[in-house]
């Protein structure tokens, strides 16, 4: 399955390839390094041993050698070589020294380091937002960056941990903040949203998403969230430097990025410079949105009881596979405007207004539990309607026709689908199959994936959560299909994507329509594609 999992990377690559009109201008190096970022991410997330440490300590490498790039390099002239010898060093020492202390110190360190980082990062941007200066010292925050993530991976190895259970650690913090969401739940609602009267699906899913959405408005309100985003942007931007690569522009960078979080909305942050971004730009822009989910859609599929560690590795990898899908099927042969360059966010409506942002954030909550409410009632009865069809066709031609007998689900063997389960199945199983699926789970893996691309990853997701209540799949094919569901690649998002951008884009209308449904598919064999790596990862535990 590792070698299926490998042609399967480089079959995604090739169609992608096929679709470019601009092969020429394609930039392998940039291709290779997003599928290497791809394993990493995996690597560190998923390991196990040295499988995770080694990567991690990549990672914790690279991050150092920026910040000190930051708050030394830049002003210098430097050779790369001696940088990265030196981050290497200073990496290596400090990690070694906090080992010599012990698991205690190194926990106390790192979490002290880190609550510190926190306390001054939201004062300052709190302060600012009510337009109170702040005299921090200078790169306050990059020393913060040389030692945290030092200090984490110090605790990692003295205490025999590994990546993935740094990140376990982060899921369960984030389920366990998501339980406080039970308070306002019961106190509402009763006995109906403590299960004293069994599960009521769309109470216990969007108490929670309320919840976790009002206060990412809260946080936006203080400018929190944008100042993430440029910090991750500007990392990005010099690690491709880095590795001669030519960078993404500053506008599709901070889109792909935010992203993670954010979304659909994303784009907006930049709807200034929507009239001016070119073909290839608008394809990564929307293409990672379309590979990603929202942090309420997060909170929903986690209270579903997917895991939270599963969604953040895909929402993080598909960053990376939509760089490296989009940019082979179109690639730049314009000159964006922002790039190599910082650029403008627009800041949050309700910027230093924390009730208002607060309030927008509960209001725009609601809005989103009903609409996921409204899309399972219309599309799990429509599949009612469909598999009723196809089941009388099924009846009638492999039952009478064929005399065919019944399977395990009830359908008749033959050659008629006998319910959109199936008929989608056979559609996809080959790109199931190209993912690293157990051979036993490709049809319900392609039914998944069809579901999610036909309808939307809501009810591909609730279906997946009924597979696994059902003990129909195995523990592989559920990290794989967490992967490949993970994203707004769908028609709806399509029609909603257009209606937020097409009044800012000015000249730029046809370009967006017309690149529309081809994101789309971009998107979808972005995250198909973060699958493919997380099957390889998993195979190798």
């Amino acid at each position: 399955m590792f070698l299926i999992g490998v042609f399967g990377v480089l079959t995604f690559c090739f169609l992608a390839f096929l679709f470019s009109k601009n092969k020429k201008a394609i930039d392998w190096k940039l291709v290779i390094w997003g599928i290497v970022m791809q394993f990493i991410i995996a690597a560190i997330i998923l390991g196990k041993g040295l499988i995770s440490i080694i990567p991690f300590f990549l990672w914790v490498w690279a991050i150092v050698w920026y910040n000190l790039y930051r708050i030394i390099f830049i002003n210098k002239r430097f050779n790369n070589i001696l940088e990265a010898l030196f981050s290497l060093l200073f990496t290596s020492l400090c990690i070694f020294v906090v080992y010599l202390m012990g698991g205690k110190v190194a926990s106390i360190l790192a979490s002290t380091f880190w609550y510190l980082f926190v306390f001054l990062g939201i004062l300052k941007l709190l302060l600012t937002s009510f337009e109170k200066k702040v005299n921090y010292p200078k790169n306050w925050a990059n020393i913060f960056g040389v030692l945290i993530p030092c200090f984490i991976l110090a605790d990692i190895i003295v205490n025999n941990k590994t990546g993935s259970d740094f990140f376990n650690d982060i899921g369960n913090a984030v389920t366990y903040f998501i339980s406080f969401s039970s308070l306002g739940g019961n106190f509402v609602f009763g006995p109906l949203a403590d299960k004293s009267l069994g599960s009521i699906f769309i109470i216990n899913i969007g108490v929670s998403a309320i919840f976790i959405v009002a206060l990412i408005g809260l946080i936006d309100s203080f400018g929190l969230t944008n100042a993430v985003i440029l910090s991750i942007a500007r990392f990005i931007d010099w690690n491709m430097k880095g590795f001669r690569i030519t960078p993404l522009s500053g506008a599709e960078t901070l889109v792909a990025i935010s992203s993670i979080p954010m979304g659909g909305d994303n784009l907006l942050l930049i709807k200034n410079y929507l009239p001016s971004l070119t073909r290839s730009e608008i394809v990564l822009s929307m293409s990672s949105i379309m590979a990603t989910i929202t942090s309420s859609l997060f909170v929903a599929f986690v209270s579903m009881g997917i895991s939270a560690v599963h969604i953040i590795s895909a929402s993080v990898m598909s960053v990376p596979a939509a760089i490296v899908v989009s940019k082979i099927a179109f690639p730049e042969i314009d000159k964006p405007t922002t790039r190599g360059s910082d650029i403008d966010l627009i800041k949050d409506e309700n910027y230093g207004k924390p009730m208002s942002g607060l309030m927008t954030g509960t209001l725009n909550a609601i809005q989103t539990v009903l609409i996921i409410a409204g899309c399972l009632i219309v599309f799990i009865s429509l599949i009612g309607v469909i598999d009723s069809v196809l089941s009388k066709g099924d009846l009638f031609i492999d039952g009478e026709l064929l005399k065919g007998s019944k399977n395990s689900y009830g359908e008749y063997k033959g050659i008629f689908p006998g319910s959109l389960k199936t008929l989608l199945g056979y559609i996809f199983a080959p790109f199931a199959f190209l993912m690293g699926t157990p051979l036993q789970d490709v049809i319900k893996m392609g039914y998944l994936m069809g579901t999610k691309v036909s309808i939307n990853e809501f009810v591909a997701f609730t279906q997946l959560h009924t597979f696994i209540a059902n003990n129909e799949l195995t523990e592989k094919s559920i990290v794989i299909a967490s992967f490949a569901l993970c994203g707004f690649a769908n028609p709806g998002t399509v029609a909603i994507m257009l209606g937020k951008v097409l009044p800012f884009a000015g000249d730029n209308k046809e370009n967006y329509i017309n690149l529309a449904f081809k994101t789309m598919f971009i998107g979808a064999a972005a995250s198909w594609m973060t699958a493919t790596i997380a099957g390889i990862i998993f195979g190798l535990l």
